[in-house]
């Protein structure tokens, strides 16, 4: 029930937020979005041509690769740089791309997703293809440039292996996942624009019958453009002990304007939705969360306990546990054309 809540009020945030102009003339790529993160567009070579006469036809063409693992639904907007009396048709549009799922093997993309709609705006090659249009120039020559700007949902969970052994012990037996990196993590952490790119544990307290483990999550911007919305963050240890977690003041801010927002996730007091809003600051943000966990007594007088998910020692003592990442947000990216010199043919 609650992923379908965090998933509707998901669905809502992506529809309300795609009125994608007034464009922002800060971090436009040129052309192209290098890499293999996320959904990845560029204009076609000559799409728009560098020159044109006036009333010459001439098209837009867009190649887009979608490297995440699900089906992912764009929203793509194309603006002119010049709104010329007695074009063809109207340039600027807003339409909606649907994108294939990317194809992955044994964690290693193989084959981006491609478009799938809508059909007839898709040349013979699977590109988007957009036209013709022309120009008919009032006066002198023009310079015109396009602009492309999309916008996508990403919901990704990523998982690793934590080191949980209990503090307490009198050997504390060798342990992994004392310090998690993106390269390590379990889903399409490899392939997120904004992603979890490190999990550091902190050092653990405890008592007779609790121990706390304490995690630093870091959170990345690695894409080529920006994001519209707060992220949406959930950790749990095993899929069922909830974190409770705040924003470190000096890796990001709260939307609000409080430094710190702070909640547990997972279970009685959370939100519906049972996870945290995190903002970037500078591409970045570190979370610090901590859960209670059994001590290994404790653990005992459990009857079955949590060991089924947990990785045992020799001995049968905890030494990690399953950590899974929620991520959800809404990413966009700017890019423009080459320049197209229109010719007025009467000078």
């Amino acid at each position: 029930m609650r992923k379908i809540i965090l998933a509707m009020a998901f669905f809502l945030i992506f529809i309300s937020g795609c009125s994608l102009l007034p464009f922002s003339r800060s971090g436009i790529q040129e052309g192209s979005v290098s890499g293999k993160r996320g959904v990845i567009m560029q204009f076609l070579a000559d799409q728009p041509p560098k020159a044109v006469q006036e009333n010459e036809n001439f098209f837009l063409g867009l190649k887009i690769d979608n490297y995440l693992p699900a089906a992912t639904p764009v929203q793509l907007e194309i603006v002119p740089s010049l709104q010329i009396p007695g074009q063809s048709q109207r340039i600027d549009q807003s339409f909606m791309v649907q994108m294939d799922a990317a194809v992955a093997e044994d964690d290693k993309v193989l084959h981006s997703g491609v478009i799938q709609s809508p059909q007839d705006k898709l040349d013979a090659g699977g590109n988007l293809h957009l036209g013709p249009y022309f120009y008919t120039l009032p006066y002198s020559d023009e310079e015109m440039q396009f602009f492309a700007e999309y916008s996508y949902p990403v919901e990704a969970m990523i998982k690793g292996r934590v080191c949980s052994a209990d503090p307490s012990l009198a050997s504390r037996p060798s342990c992994p996942g004392e310090r998690l990196s993106e390269s390590s993590f379990e889903g399409p952490a490899r392939v997120l624009p904004i992603t979890v790119s490190k999990v550091e544990k902190k050092p653990q307290s405890f008592s007779r019958n609790t121990y706390q483990l304490a995690l630093d999550f870091y959170l990345e911007d690695k894409g080529s453009g920006n994001i519209t919305t707060s992220i949406t963050f959930m950790p749990e240890i095993e899929g069922k002990i909830p974190m409770k977690c705040k924003q470190d003041p000096l890796y990001g801010t709260d939307p609000t304007g409080f430094s710190i927002r702070e909640f547990a996730t997972g279970y009685a007091a959370a939100p519906a939705t049972g996870a945290m809003q995190v903002q970037l600051k500078d591409g970045k943000a570190k979370v610090h969360c901590t859960s209670d966990l059994p001590s290994r007594e404790q653990e005992g007088n459990n009857s079955g306990g949590s060991k089924a998910g947990s990785r045992l020692d020799a001995a049968g003592e905890i030494l990690d546990r399953e950590l899974s990442m929620s991520l959800a947000y809404v990413y966009r990216v700017q890019l423009r054309s080459q320049k197209m010199n229109i010719v007025n043919v009467d000078e």
